[in-house]
């Protein structure tokens, strides 16, 4: 059953994803409309693109949405609302490693080393990284975590996420029709965990997935210090 709270949260704690304290804040703005009247909108920040062959760009880059898909535009200076120049730039996923802004990080996903033209937004890191993509048509559906969440203003995480794990630079996505099978065999190292995944537990679901990954990061931290 889908929560009714109002707004959407992420953990803090040793695996939150990582703060941006070094990059300067820059205005907030309200975007430009993409495509014409009636298509999204973005909100933009001054921050860190790092492309794909290692170069950076310091520019006014997006940070309103649950990942990117294919392209992104920047800015030399804050974009003017409804305003399509102002030196808007374009450049296609498959030239982008990293975006670095508002406190946030987003990378682009790998499948055997290839870009998938997907850049996720990084939920959690460590042990297993977590990402999060979805497409802006998507409903805005809050998702409720555990105690301990801090809010992540501007951005809504949605009941049709896509899931993507990190661990030792390997990239895999949790697919929901599958998502008992494989998220229980990637947890398996951790069998208390796995089963209740397998089982389809209460709070073990697909839509759970932050509060999953968290407990695995913790519990293998534990473990790892107690050797």
């Amino acid at each position: 059953m889908k929560s009714l709270f109002l707004g959407c949260y992420l953990f803090c704690g040793l695996w939150c994803f990582p703060s941006h304290a070094q990059q300067p804040v820059g205005t907030d703005t309200t975007g430009y409309l993409k495509g014409g009247y009636g298509k999204f909108t973005d909100r933009f920040y001054y921050g860190t693109l790092t492309k794909a062959d290692g170069s950076q760009v310091h520019a006014y880059l997006p940070a309103g949405r649950l990942g990117y898909e294919r392209l992104i535009d920047y800015f030399p200076k804050p974009p003017v609302e409804q305003l399509i120049g102002n030196g808007r730039t374009t450049i296609k996923m498959a030239k982008i490693k990293s975006m670095s802004v508002h406190g946030r990080s987003y990378e682009t996903v790998q499948d055997k080393g290839k870009n998938t033209k997907i850049m996720a937004l990084q939920l959690l890191s460590g042990p297993v990284d977590l990402f999060a993509y979805s497409q802006p048509r998507v409903l805005l559906v809050p998702i409720p975590l555990a105690a301990g969440i801090l809010p992540l203003a501007g951005i809504s995480l949605t009941d049709k996420p896509h899931w993507y794990l990190r661990r030792n630079g390997v990239w895999t996505e949790i697919p929901r029709g599958h998502f008992a099978q494989l998220m229980s065999a990637y947890l398996i190292d951790q069998p208390e965990l796995a089963s209740k995944v397998s089982s389809d537990s209460p709070g073990y679901q697909f839509i759970n997935t932050p509060a999953i990954i968290t407990e695995y990061n913790r519990t293998k931290a534990a473990t790892s210090g107690s050797n």
